[in-house]
C-alpha cells in the first residue's frame, strides 16, 4: 500500500489506510505487508494495535527497489470522456513509467494542466499501482505540442503507425528510456508524421484494424514491454 512520507518508525492510520487494511484487505492484528511511496522505495510493515481499537504500523527501514531496465512512456492525445481514465489505469498496470499527454493538430480534448482531471488521473494511477504492486508510480505531464516533446531525451522512439509496410522491427531485448507517441481520433497529420520522421522516430505497427487511442496506446505499451 502507498505511504507517504514512508520513514522507519511508528505510522498511525488515518481513516482510509485503516478502511483499506482492515475492512477491504481483511488484514489482522500482527500482519505483515510491504508499503511504498511511489517513488521508488518501499518497505516492510507490521501492522499492530488492532484488538486494542488502535491500528497502527511499525514501518522498518525503507530500501530503494531496482529500476527497471526498461522506461516506457507513452506519449498520447487524450481521449474523450472516461476512455482517458481507462487509458490511465491500464498504461499503469502495464508497467508504464510516464504518461505524456499529447497536443496535436486533431486534438479535440485539451486537458488544462492542474486541473480536476489531472488529480483524478493522479488518484487513478496511485490505485493501479498499488494493485498491481508497483513501486513507482507512473508521472504525469501535459499537454505538450510535438515541438516540446523534441525536448526530451530517448534511447528510442517510436510512434504508432497503421501501416504495416512501415514497420521497424524491435530490438530485442528492449532496454532503456523508450517512448511510444499515440495520436488522436484520426491519427496525426502527415506534417506530424513527418515531423516525427525528422526527429528520429521509427513506426511501430500494431495492428491491422483502426484502433482508439486508448486501445492504441494499451496494446503499445504491451507490445513493448513483451520485448523486455
Amino acid at each position: 500500500m502507498p505511504l507517504s512520507p514512508l520513514r522507519e518508525g511508528t505510522h498511525p492510520l488515518s481513516q482510509d489506510e485503516g478502511r483499506y487494511l482492515l475492512k477491504a484487505l481483511r488484514l489482522g492484528d500482527g500482519e505483515k505487508l510491504e508499503v511504498f511511496d511511489g517513488d521508488g522505495f518501499y518497505a516492510l510493515a507490521t501492522l499492530l494495535g488492532v484488538d486494542a481499537g488502535d491500528a497502527y504500523l511499525e514501518v522498518s527501514k525503507p530500501q530503494e527497489a531496482p529500476r527497471p531496465e526498461l522506461e516506457l512512456y507513452v506519449a498520447s492525445a487524450t481521449p474523450k470522456g472516461d476512455r482517458a481514465d481507462w487509458l490511465v489505469e491500464k498504461v499503469t498496470e502495464l508497467g508504464a513509467s510516464g504518461l505524456i499527454w499529447l497536443k496535436t493538430e486533431r486534438s479535440v480534448v485539451i486537458p488544462k494542466p492542474g486541473s480536476k482531471k489531472f488529480e483524478r488521473w493522479a488518484r487513478l494511477s496511485d490505485a493501479a499501482a498499488r494493485q498491481s504492486r508497483r513501486m513507482r508510480v507512473p508521472t504525469l505531464e501535459g499537454p505538450l505540442t510535438l515541438e516540446e516533446l523534441k525536448t526530451f531525451e530517448f534511447d528510442h522512439r517510436f510512434v504508432a503507425s497503421p501501416i504495416k509496410e512501415s514497420d521497424t522491427p524491435l530490438p530485442s531485448p528492449l532496454k532503456g528510456k523508450v517512448l511510444i507517441a499515440i495520436g488522436p481520433e484520426g491519427g496525426f497529420t502527415d506534417h506530424e508524421l513527418e515531423q516525427f520522421k525528422n526527429s528520429g522516430y521509427n513506426l511501430l505497427w500494431l495492428n491491422p484494424h483502426v484502433l482508439r487511442t486508448e486501445t492504441a496506446a494499451i496494446a503499445a505499451a504491451a507490445v513493448l514491454t513483451a520485448h523486455l
